[in-house]
């Protein structure tokens, strides 16, 4: 077995081993409580009734009760195998697949916060997979989330939502390009010259939620960096940090690697890739009268959300990738976070085929920031200093 194919299946083992611990519960941590073995029963049934692959029996015609069982022994027998020292390489094609279907992705939600705390999707067999992935990492998530805020306008009246930011270092938090074009008083000149038009009132508010958000809220101060290439929409603000501590800085990945990686199989697919799990933390806002977007975010005001889901593609040509986590309009400079270590390796910018009724695209784009190591963002993301 290959090193990165034994730590894929010792991972694959790690997370089904602590759903399944202590009688098959896991605890959250958070007031959704736990998720129980009949909930996994439950989601098993759901996918193979969705899915008859997931259980292959020498073509033996199951139903959902005794192939959910089936998969869940086969499950507990390659937990017991490897907790009594066997290699992962020892585990049987079925008991692969039992942990795999556990774990099993087939959901795209966008939660929302209560308390500073992200919401757990309802469901289990839709979306069981982040179930089990948020009550093992809400911490790290709840506090990646505190660093990320909304960018907002406040001198026209109304508070206007301009997009999403997040803390690099000292105080400057990263956004997109076409952001911070909408705070500067001379947006038509060259990105080295726009100034900040203070008149309109621009903040970063860290504390905005669906329910129980405590505003965090800085005044921007100045436009710091702008890239100037085309295909880097990146921007750094300066916020005034003399009141209240900010936030803290999120880490950064430039790593090729953590955005996914070339698989080659055994079947006429060939050479494929293998996109990495990440997350979206921003301020996703759509139209109220959208059944998809209703569907997914439900009322979509511009409240901090979670969404998670795959690195589906990185561009060859551009240091851009996709993914299909569920984002909107006000995720614009939303980092992208790798689920692994909760470190950021993109800057989302926008969607691609996007339905101009509903805002709603056919997948998502996003700044790869391995992509740009070399360029002068690139350094100024490494160092978190202009």
């Amino acid at each position: 077995m290959k090193n990165e194919d034994a730590e894929r299946t010792t991972n694959l083992v790690r997370i089904a081993r602590k759903l399944l611990a202590s009688g098959g519960t896991l605890e959250s941590g958070a007031p959704s409580g736990s998720l129980g073995e009949e909930q996994v029963l439950a989601a098993l049934k759901n996918q193979i009734l969705s899915r008859a692959d997931i259980l292959s029996e020498g073509g033996r015609d199951l139903t959902a009760n005794v192939a959910a069982d089936e998969v869940l022994a086969v499950a507990k027998s390659a937990l017991t195998k490897t907790a009594a020292g066997a290699e992962t390489s020892d585990l049987t094609g079925s008991e692969f697949a039992g942990l795999e279907a556990i774990i099993r992705l087939t959901g795209r939600p966008a939660m929302g916060y209560k308390g500073g705390q992200v919401e757990t999707p309802s469901g289990i067999g839709e979306n069981e997979h982040w179930q089990v992935f948020l009550a093992l990492a809400r911490a790290k998530i709840n506090t990646a989330s505190a660093s990320i805020g909304r960018v907002e306008l406040t001198g026209l009246g109304d508070v206007v939502l301009l997009g999403t930011a997040w803390r690099l270092g000292d105080d400057l938090v990263v956004t997109n390009r076409h952001v911070a074009r909408l705070l500067a008083a001379n947006s038509t000149g060259p990105v080295s010259s726009w100034k900040l038009e203070t008149t309109k009132g621009p903040r970063v508010d860290f504390g905005i939620a669906s329910v129980g958000g405590v505003p965090r809220m800085f005044s921007v101060t100045g436009i710091s960096y702008c890239a100037p290439e085309p295909e880097i929409d990146l921007a750094i603000l300066k916020l005034q940090c003399n009141s209240i501590a900010a936030p803290p800085p999120l880490a950064v990945d430039m790593l090729p690697t953590s955005l996914g990686y070339e698989v080659t199989n055994t079947s006429a697919e060939g050479v494929g890739f293998k996109g990495g799990e990440i997350y979206v933390v921003g301020h996703p806002a759509g139209p109220s009268n959208s059944e998809a977007i209703s569907s997914v975010f439900g009322k979509a005001d511009g409240s901090k959300r979670w969404s998670p889901g795959f690195v589906t593609r990185v561009e060859s040509r551009y240091p851009v990738f996709e993914h299909d986590c569920s984002t909107l309009g006000g995720n614009s400079g939303s980092c992208v976070l790798t689920s692994a270590s909760h470190t950021v390796v993109g800057v989302h910018f926008g969607g691609r085929g996007v339905e101009p009724l509903t805002g709603v695209g056919r997948t998502n784009a996003a700044l790869a920031l391995s992509r740009i190591v070399d360029n002068k963002a690139g350094t100024i993301l490494k160092t978190g200093k202009i």
